[in-house]
């Protein structure tokens, strides 16, 4: 079984994870838009899939969106 500190290592080019426990936030930058929508999307299907294959879930309940 795998735990979530290995994570961060299949999504650290396009993001920076923030772990905490078994807490995970994602934080996302870039000065494009589009390049930000694309990095966000690619780092959230990885991360899904990273949880389907070990196991665990997304919970979508928990999940909170900030945009500046």
């Amino acid at each position: 079984m795998s735990f979530t500190h290995d994570l961060p290592q299949f999504v650290n080019n396009k993001s920076t994870p923030i772990v905490f426990a078994d807490d995970i936030g994602t934080l996302f930058t870039h000065s494009n838009t589009t390049e930000l929508n694309l990095n966000t999307h690619t780092v959230f299907e990885t991360k899904n899939n990273w949880f389907k294959n070990n196991y665990h879930s997304l919970n979508f309940e928990k999940l909170t969106v900030f945009t500046v």
